[in-house]
């Protein structure tokens, strides 16, 4: 059975190269939902962690906004948050209207 969690993640300047989890968690039926950036030079990524070790393997979905190195910092944040039993990680800049930007 698949599950789906939403976690809103921080992150910073790529200068910076770090992000910060934790700052919400939740269940979600689904769908990511919008998300707005807070500075209008940054931009919208939706990131997906497919993990486990039986299949069909679960899959976590994480929303941010930052630079350039956005996708790496999200496969980084998976990596953190699923260890050795990551799968793979897709990364794309979200949709401008379905982001909210």
């Amino acid at each position: 059975m698949k599950t789906a969690l939403v976690i809103l993640v921080c992150l910073f300047p790529a200068a910076a190269l770090r992000c910060e989890l934790g700052l919400s968690t939740k269940a979600n039926s689904g769908t990511l939902g919008n998300i707005t950036c807070p500075d209008n030079n940054q931009v919208c990524f939706s990131a997906q962690c497919t993990y486990g070790n039986i299949e069909p393997y679960n899959t976590a979905s994480l929303k941010g906004c930052g630079g350039a190195l956005t996708c790496w910092q999200m496969n980084f944040a998976c990596k953190e948050l699923h260890g050795s039993s990551l799968r793979s990680v897709s990364c794309k800049e979200c949709d401008t209207d379905y982001c909210n930007l």
